[in-house]
């Protein structure tokens, strides 16, 4: 979503971005942003802290894409190239500058006005392997990436030294900031799930069950409590467990959730939002433990979901190259954005 709040960006897996004017009721396609070094599938996409600027990083990984995002703006501002095999990330700081993987072992901080690099943030490591997934702290001050080779890397961005790094195991290790940025989270597919001050040691750890991996940390919002997702690393077993770890007293909860992944709070915190890659979202009880509501609506598994930050409205992204709304106590429909050839592969509310 721009801050405005009225118009939606979505990308899709054949390369073009559709920046959509949504009203209370109706929604239409504004314009359509392509370009050549996406044509290959469109992963990461996000709006510049005032809503000028639209960012696009391609599904191989092999270049990032900026436009003017304005009302009527279509003009290519940039392409921000990447010699990465894979996908990669994407992700606004809170000042407005843009970090994005850049290939290899390199994230670079971009300065929007001219479009130079500001900061390159490369390994220290000569054998590590490529970037995939970034997570900024609240306050703008440390980036962390989660690497293919299991590694995770923590930068200062004020000085772009290298705070610590960390070797979980399991293939690829994915970051996730506290509300108060005191705290990183590190699941991976090893089966481990730790926090770590902002200075690298640790702070509390949680293990999976013997053959299981971890993934997709989130805290809660009062940040007491870290839901994450412990899925079975024998791949013919699709039975995928959510844990609630509480992690000052270290005590787990745990629902049986299918093929669900990828949980999300409710800005209250009360409810946890989980996608399907193989159905439809689905809101759950943080309390009771309850599955309360199925979003049905997606023809194929949902990629993305979100809360608005006032918690009244859920969006999830499909397969089916949909964005849909839903009205987060009742799970009826609202809203439905113009389908997109390729499926939507992720999805979030402006502040």
């Amino acid at each position: 979503w721009a801050p405005d709040s009225r118009r939606l960006a979505a990308g899709g897996m054949d390369g073009e971005n559709r920046v959509v004017d949504v009203s209370d009721t109706e929604a239409s396609t504004a314009f359509v942003l392509a370009g050549a070094p996406i044509a290959r599938g469109v992963y990461g996409l996000a709006f510049s802290p005032d809503g000028t600027r639209l960012v696009a990083g391609d599904s191989p990984g092999t270049a990032a894409t900026r436009w003017d995002g304005g009302s009527g703006g279509v003009a290519e501002v940039a392409n921000l190239p990447s010699n990465t095999s894979t996908w990669g990330d994407a992700a606004y700081l809170p000042d407005g500058t843009l970090a994005t993987t850049t290939g290899g072992r390199t994230v670079t901080v971009w300065d929007p006005s001219d479009l130079t690099d500001l900061v390159r943030l490369e390994s220290s490591d000569t054998w590590a392997d490529e970037m995939r997934s970034i997570a900024v702290s609240p306050d703008g001050s440390l980036l962390a990436a989660g690497e293919t080779d299991d590694d995770a890397r923590v930068w200062d961005l004020t000085d772009g030294r290298e705070v610590f790094s960390k070797s979980p195991g399991g293939g690829v290790a994915w970051p996730a900031f506290s509300p108060d940025g005191t705290l990183l989270a590190l699941a991976a597919g090893s089966g481990t799930l730790n926090l770590y001050e902002r200075d690298g040691s640790q702070a509390a750890q949680l293990l999976a069950d013997a053959g299981n991996g971890l993934a997709d940390p989130a805290f809660s919002p009062d940040g007491s409590t870290v839901a994450v997702v412990q899925f079975s690393n024998d791949r013919q077993i699709p039975d995928n467990q959510l844990l609630l770890w509480d992690w000052r007293t270290d005590t787990t909860q745990s629902w049986d959730v299918g093929t669900g992944t990828g949980p999300v709070y409710s800005p209250d915190g009360t409810q946890l939002a989980i996608r399907n890659i193989a159905g439809p979202a689905e809101i759950w009880d943080v309390d009771s433990g309850e599955r309360l509501r199925t979003l049905e609506g997606h023809t194929a598994g949902d990629v993305e979901v979100a809360f608005s930050p006032d918690g009244e409205l859920i969006a999830t992204a499909g397969f089916d190259g949909t964005t849909r709304l839903w009205d987060a106590a009742t799970g009826d429909p609202v809203l439905r954005l113009p389908r997109l050839p390729g499926e939507v592969s992720s999805v979030a509310f402006s502040p």
